[in-house]
């Protein structure tokens, strides 16, 4: 008998990726990579980690967004703007 043709093998497609942060928001690192130079020091003309945590989320997320921070903030998608400030009001002080 003729020998049959080896048929190529269909593979599923790999899962796709998000795009980065819009599924793992690892909020202590957006800190430590963006607020932590400043915010963790002991300096009279910025406010520490532990006051920040004393703010409600929204008012952190308003000076992350379109304050004095947006600087520090800019390239943020909204998710990881609502995870960074919720992770600092949240924070164990």
């Amino acid at each position: 008998p003729p020998e049959t043709p080896e048929l190529p093998v269909e593979r599923a497609p790999a899962p796709a990726r998000a795009a980065p942060g819009a599924t793992d928001l690892d909020a202590a690192d957006l800190y430590r990579a963006r607020c932590a130079a400043c915010h963790e020091l002991e300096r009279a003309d910025l406010p520490h980690r532990r006051q920040l945590a004393r703010l409600p989320v929204a008012a952190i997320e308003q000076k992350l967004a379109y304050g004095s921070m947006q600087t520090a903030a800019r390239g943020l998608n909204d998710a990881q703007l609502a995870a960074l400030a919720a992770w600092i009001a949240n924070v164990s002080q």
